[in-house]
């Protein structure tokens, strides 16, 4: 099973669903326009979940963290990299 190592060095199970929310949530702070919608959303999701899925190792939060901004750049998200940080 795939565990995230925290900041503080704490080991949880990766829940994807974690980034997905604070994806929503960036999303939401930065104008209408410039919002993800949730077909793009479902993609970055499942691009992430194979990315992160091929490691069999755990896995730093900054790694992921590094994975969720190459994504929101490659489909010209820059607001919400600004946010999701």
């Amino acid at each position: 099973m795939l565990k995230v190592v925290k900041r503080n060095g704490k080991k949880e199970k990766f829940d994807l669903n974690k980034i997905k929310s604070a994806l929503e949530k960036a999303s939401s702070e930065v104008n209408k326009e410039d919002q993800i919608d949730s077909t793009t959303l479902n993609i970055i999701i499942y691009n992430l979940d194979s990315r992160i899925n091929r490691f069999d190792r755990n896995v730093n939060v900054e790694e992921i963290q590094d994975m969720v901004e190459e994504e929101l750049i490659n489909y010209n998200y820059y607001a919400i990299v600004r946010h999701y940080i």
